[in-house]
């Protein structure tokens, strides 16, 4: 069998913007940043949103529901496109949600397997590696690549395709430009290994000159002028470099370029301050409105990049897949888990079986920058964690297992990971034929991966082993997935997305602005971190009714005036970011009462429990010339009828808590009544 190892070079496509480079974006993830995905013909995709609706707050403008999805685990990419993202994208533009969301997750009950052009693979390099690429891919990995998938460009099966991997210093210096660039950047290369240090100096002063920052041309600026003595010219370039982006530590330590002022006190207090351990570039944040490089930097020409959509499933309950009760009691427990910052082992099982040699030989590596950062990780030869009570997270490689026989536990927040054939195939009984990502959601994992189809012994088509450090690092478990896969087409990812139990959360204080309040007039609200915050504050994102409408930095405040917006109930959400590289986002929410004079009037129902066979019952005001509609989240689900009445069959809502809001309208203008939870039941 065919082996093959992380390292191989990348090759650059340019493509057209999913969306606008936006001024001011914040990484991270929050609920605010989530489009869920709903089928609404299934009641199990009905009721697993409901449930991480509930538990994740997702607003009502981000949840989009769609119908006539294929009841199959197979469709052709046409299918895809028609049925499902241009729908999506459709909604988002409508919404004015573009720039807004970065994840985009699916409920249970939708195609997982997507079939490709016969010949998608053929721009897969060498040739040869063409016959290990199928062309089949995944539903998160498609939406993940909208932006090609979209403009149907296949390139997004090339074995380096995911420019959000975090990269190592060598492929950070690679020739990934076009054009003019390429061209010189190769001649820079060229006189550098000539050691035509003062030439080479002139190129990369070109080079430089962009109206976009360039951390690897000041980086080799930076190498020139060290070669050529010019020590105080190379260390301010260097810092210019790290302005820009520039993030490796230990390996610019360790350049030769700048052996002779390696022991310099403002050099050592430079590389110091990148503060990144590893060999590779940091545990970084994502947004949708980020352009990343294929060296794995962040651009603000998107011309240089691609841009993604985070994408995972929450659960699958079709064929081999799980339960609703067992999706449901995971996204219970990785909700639990944030911020926990839990004690337990990374277990990388390391045997003679191909499925677990495959990541082996990276292992140590992991398992040496997780203990740096005060973590417990360990190589074991079983073919599973045995009796181990303290699982926060497992990198295996077996065909088929019970994980109930080894009588091990995994921990809240866990992400475990097992390579083989056909992980993300559920079609099927459920334990027979190779053990699918459902095994270790039965047993409580928040996240867990595999492939749709016979991947071979590929490792970029499966999560690096430093997944686990990315994690430990305060990423959201979706973040840490694809900063971890090279080729992550084929691979089918299912758990809960915002999950992110090692997260330190920023603290924050509002003040103007209350839960329940009423306002006639005009307000000011300000914010200021907490004394006990454990992170810097970078700035606050405001939201009004789901939809980002400003950003503001540490100190700022907002101006609201409710004479502006109709009289009725109104939502605001105000997001701390953090001030660090994984921008971690917190989150207060309020509900506020715009009365402008006028009384506005709560619309519930009499009972907050009902059986799918019962009725739904609602008496709203007889207002002349208004027209009230019950919404179930972004769906209109009934209207009044000519008394004022709403009657509603229980059974098209999906069972658990289901959010409900009445709005009435007069044709110009929408006001929103309280929003309630009911119960629904079998």
């Amino acid at each position: 069998m065919t082996q093959f190892n992380w390292g191989y070079g990348l090759i650059f496509v340019t493509l057209l913007c999913l969306v606008d480079h936006a001024k001011t974006c914040f990484a991270g993830g929050g609920p605010e940043n989530v489009s869920l995905i709903v089928n609404s013909d299934s009641q199990d995709s009905l009721t697993i949103a409901n449930h991480f609706i509930n538990l994740r707050d997702i607003p009502e403008i981000n949840v989009i529901y769609l119908n006539g999805i294929p009841d199959k685990e197979t469709i052709s990419i046409e299918e895809c496109r028609t049925k499902i993202l241009k729908p999506i994208f459709t909604k988002l533009v409508e919404r004015k949600l573009i720039g807004q969301i970065d994840y985009v997750i699916y409920s249970a009950d939708f195609p997982t397997a997507i079939k490709l052009p016969a010949d998608a693979n053929k721009l897969v390099q060498p040739v040869d590696y063409q016959k290990y690429f199928f062309t089949t891919a995944s539903l998160n990995a498609v939406t993940y690549f909208m932006q090609q998938v979209m403009a149907e460009d296949y390139a997004f099966l090339q074995i380096n395709a995911n420019y959000y991997m975090r990269q190592t210093f060598d492929v950070a210096l690679l020739n990934y430009y076009t054009g003019p660039a390429k061209v010189k950047y190769q001649e820079l290369i060229d006189l550098y290994e000539k050691k035509d240090y003062d030439a080479a100096l002139e190129v990369a002063d070109v080079l430089v000159k962009s109206r976009f920052p360039r951390p690897v041309m000041r980086y080799w600026k930076a190498r020139c002028l060290a070669r050529l003595d010019k020590k105080e010219a190379a260390i301010e370039e260097l810092k210019t470099a790290m302005k820009h982006g520039w993030s490796y530590g230990a390996p610019t330590a360790g350049d030769d370029a700048f052996s002779e002022i390696s022991k310099d006190k403002e050099f050592v207090t430079l590389v110091r301050a990148i503060d990144n351990p590893t060999e590779i570039q940091p545990t970084t944040g994502f947004r949708s409105g980020y352009t990343w490089r294929p060296n794995g930097m962040r651009s603000t020409d998107p011309v240089e990049g691609r841009k993604f959509l985070l994408s995972m499933m929450l659960g699958c309950t079709r064929g081999k897949g799980n339960t609703i009760e067992e999706v449901v009691s995971a996204l219970e427990k990785s909700v639990a888990a944030d911020g926990t910052n839990p004690t337990g082992t990374f277990y990388f099982v390391s045997n003679n079986q191909i499925r677990a040699k495959t990541r082996a030989p990276y292992f140590e590596e992991a398992v040496g920058n997780l203990k740096k950062i005060g973590r417990k990780a360990v190589i074991i030869k079983e073919a599973m964690p045995t009796k181990k009570p303290d699982v926060l997270g497992a990198m295996t490689g077996i065909a088929s297992f019970d994980f109930s026989k080894y009588e091990s536990k995994i921990l809240p927040g866990a992400i475990c990971d097992n390579l083989t054939s056909f992980g993300g195939k559920m079609s099927g009984k459920r334990g027979t034929g190779q053990t699918t990502v459902s095994e270790f959601i039965a047993y409580g994992a928040a996240g867990a991966s595999g492939t749709v189809i016979e991947p071979y012994t590929v490792p970029h088509k499966f999560p690096h082993p430093m997944i686990h450090y990315h994690y430990s690092q305060g990423c959201s478990l979706a973040e840490s997935f694809y900063q971890s896969v090279y080729c992550p087409y084929q691979l089918l990812i299912v758990g809960d997305p915002l999950c992110q139990p090692f997260a330190n959360f920023p603290k924050f204080e509002v003040s103007g602005l209350s839960d329940d309040q009423t306002i006639d007039g005009k307000l000011t609200i300000s914010m200021r971190p907490s004394a006990n915050s454990p992170v810097p504050i970078r700035g606050y994102e405001f939201f009004f009714n789901g939809q980002k409408v400003k950003t503001l930095k540490p100190d700022g405040t907002i101006n609201f005036d409710s004479t502006k917006v109709p009289s009725g109930l109104i939502e605001f959400r105000i997001v701390a970011i953090a001030n660090n590289r994984v921008e971690t986002r917190s989150g207060q929410t309020f509900n506020v009462r715009v009365s402008n004079g006028e009384a506005v009037e709560d619309i519930s129902p009499l009972r907050m429990a009902y059986k799918t066979t019962d009725k739904l019952l609602l008496n709203c005001p007889d207002f002349k010339n208004v027209k009230w509609t019950l919404m179930n989240n972004s769906r209109e689900v009934a209207q009044a009828d000519g008394q004022g009445k709403i009657s509603l069959d229980c059974t098209s809502l999906g069972l658990g808590p289901v959010r409900l809001r009445v709005v009435a309208s007069n044709g110009s203008q929408m006001s929103r009544r309280q929003a309630f939870i009911v119960n629904i039941s079998e």
